[in-house]
């Protein structure tokens, strides 16, 4: 195994991503993915869904890497790259199945209708939304209004992973109400939850989503509270841990009888 990261590699990870080929030979992020753009996902993924204009595709990149990490609004994403909400669908549908992107569900249980339906957007890999998103340095990245976001997205690549590794279906979804209060990542554990919420600032304050998500799920619900910073550790702070997005020591993702 690798040494921990710090809060410099994760910086640094955010920007590069983790594709493999990449990571082994310490290649230049820019000209790995644009290659992988060029033979990959405009050349193949593109025949695949017969995609008849090179531009339209490569702006709804672009535009999705810039929405990673929140709600997906099929509509209004159409609308800006200018196709229909149907073939933008068919695209998401196989960059999905590609696993090039993640569309994370919002988490229903009982709470009906005051729940948001729409799914959340997401790049499995973090190098590659940079890339789209135009980012040309580690430094950028830090110095943008996505950093959050981008971290949200690592941190949801490595519980889908987790759940891959041990040849899982990936068990995370999301709650955000109508009122626009919302927890990052639920993981269900029967008819209970560990709820996760992410913050880029070390020493974070208790998440008020957590009291709201208590108050509609009932305490007796909820397993656990985490917030995922990049400082490294676990810390406990009353009724809830903060952790870091490499490991999930607090996390007991097993369901019983599994």
């Amino acid at each position: 195994m690798g040494r921990p990261l710090d809060h410099d590699d994760l910086v640094h990870r955010l920007y590069t991503g983790g594709y493999p080929e990449l990571v082994a030979k310490s290649l230049p992020p820019s000209r790995y993915y644009a290659d992988l753009v060029a033979t990959y996902l405009e050349r193949d993924v593109r025949q695949a869904i017969n995609v008849r204009s090179l531009r339209d595709f490569d702006r709804f990149l672009k535009l999705a890497a810039l929405r990673t990490g929140q709600l997906l609004n099929l509509n209004a994403l159409a609308s800006e790259v200018g196709v229909s909400a149907p073939t933008l669908k068919a695209w998401l549908s196989v960059l999905e199945a590609s696993n090039v992107v993640y569309l994370l569900p919002p988490y229903f249980g009982n709470l009906g209708k005051r729940l948001v339906k729409a799914p959340k957007l997401y790049f499995l890999d973090t190098g590659l939304a940079c890339f789209l998103a135009g980012f040309e340095s580690a430094a950028a990245v830090v110095n943008s209004s996505m950093l959050g976001a981008l971290f949200e997205t690592q941190v949801l690549g490595q519980l889908v992973r987790y759940f891959h590794h041990a040849g899982r279906r990936a068990n995370v979804y999301f709650i955000r109400d109508q009122h626009g209060s919302e927890v990052d990542f639920v993981v269900p554990v029967g008819e209970a939850m560990h709820v996760l919420e992410c913050k880029w600032a070390e020493m974070p304050a208790r998440p008020k989503a957590f009291d709201d998500v208590t108050r509609q799920v009932g305490e007796a619900r909820v397993l656990s509270r985490t917030v995922i910073t990049p400082m490294r550790g676990l810390r406990h702070r009353g009724d809830y841990d903060v952790g870091d997005p490499v490991d999930f020591p607090m996390l007991d993702v097993t369901c019983p009888g599994s």
